[in-house]
């Protein structure tokens, strides 16, 4: 009996435990049940079955297998004393405070999230604005007449100004790998080399047949026959990169299977630059021969060494005919070998 009933059934004889006889019916010839109904204060309740042996009093308890065909029902169910109440209700408190606690934070971070991103969009919109800006004086000095609208140019220059930081430190770094023969930003150059090694490097263009195709798509901005591709006249400057870059894009879009030549345009340009590969620090930090190639010191290296590095380049390079620059792995090791490696 639970503790806070003691008071109410004072008077009842009621024992921790005692014995209770069931009743016999007869069902049949061959089967018997037997039945107990008995009523109780609520509390604990444990229960066992035994049976006499005979007429004497001795008493067994029945065999595990003969509980099988027990049945047992209590009336009214999930019975608790006060002190188990009060701590469930204790519970169920703490669980609905918690759950109010993680709604509160999940609405807080969701206002966070969303006041974060539109700070985010208002920044995008003014970063873009101002990098359209900075890209006017290079949108004006490029032919986009490939374009079949209006629309898909300013869906271009839109693409760009979003990405304008890492499209400029790409070309910033091209454009430091060789001296400058203009003075002026805007004229600043890289060489159709350094062109082709970007074609390469952020999957572009991945084979020399794509780039031949390519460059004969730039008749308008490379003037053929280059004589040869690490000289800076015959590079490109930054509009005719970014020129470059779109009439590429837009040649590999029209000559896709997608029957929405305008919508993949504008997808795979901005997948180009969207791809986390395009930053030259990732893939500094994927490959340690990258991080090396890149830093500073690497790129000073190259730079003050640049005119011997060409020259040696290009007198093992040049054919038979005199035309076009090649090096096999052979003529590379044979270098490396003069040069004491």
């Amino acid at each position: 009996m639970y503790p806070e009933l003691h008071e109410e059934f004072k008077d009842h004889d009621y024992k921790e435990e005692f014995d209770r006889e069931m009743e016999t019916i007869v069902h049949s010839s061959s089967t018997t049940y037997f039945s107990l109904d008995i009523d109780l204060p609520y509390g604990e309740v444990s229960y066992k079955y035994v049976y006499r042996i005979g007429e004497e009093e001795e008493t067994k308890e029945l065999p595990d297998k003969e509980y099988e065909g027990i049945q047992y029902h209590q009336t009214p169910t999930d019975i608790v004393s006060q002190d188990k109440q009060r701590e469930l209700d204790m519970q169920e408190e703490e669980e609905i405070k918690k759950r109010e606690k993680e709604l509160r934070n999940t609405y807080k971070q969701a206002i966070e999230k969303d006041r974060k991103e539109a700070l985010d969009r208002h920044n995008q919109a003014l970063k873009q604005q101002e990098n359209s800006l900075k890209l006017d004086v290079y949108w004006r000095a490029m032919v986009l007449d490939f374009h079949p609208s209006i629309e898909d140019a300013n869906a271009a220059l839109s693409i760009l100004s979003v990405y304008y930081d890492i499209i400029t430190d790409n070309f910033s770094f091209y454009a430091s790998l060789q001296s400058q023969p203009y003075r002026l930003k805007e004229n600043e150059f890289i060489s159709l080399h350094s062109f082709m090694h970007f074609l390469k490097l952020y999957g572009i263009a991945t084979t020399k047949d794509e780039i031949k195709v390519y460059c004969d798509e730039l008749k308008n901005i490379i003037i053929p026959p280059p004589d040869n591709v690490l000289n800076i006249k015959n590079g490109l400057n930054f509009a005719q990169f970014l020129e470059a870059i779109l009439r590429i894009v837009y040649y590999k879009a029209k000559n896709s299977d997608h029957v929405d030549n305008e919508e993949t345009y504008r997808l795979l340009l901005q997948q180009i630059f969207q791809d986390a590969t395009i930053s030259m620090k990732t893939k500094a930090e994927e490959d340690p021969l990258v991080t090396e190639l890149y830093a500073p010191e690497s790129q000073e290296l190259f730079y003050y060494n640049f005119d011997v590095l060409g020259a040696v380049y290009q007198q093992k390079a040049i054919n038979k005919s005199d035309v076009g620059l090649g090096l096999t792995f052979d003529d590379f090791y044979v270098i490396l070998e003069e040069a004491g490696e």
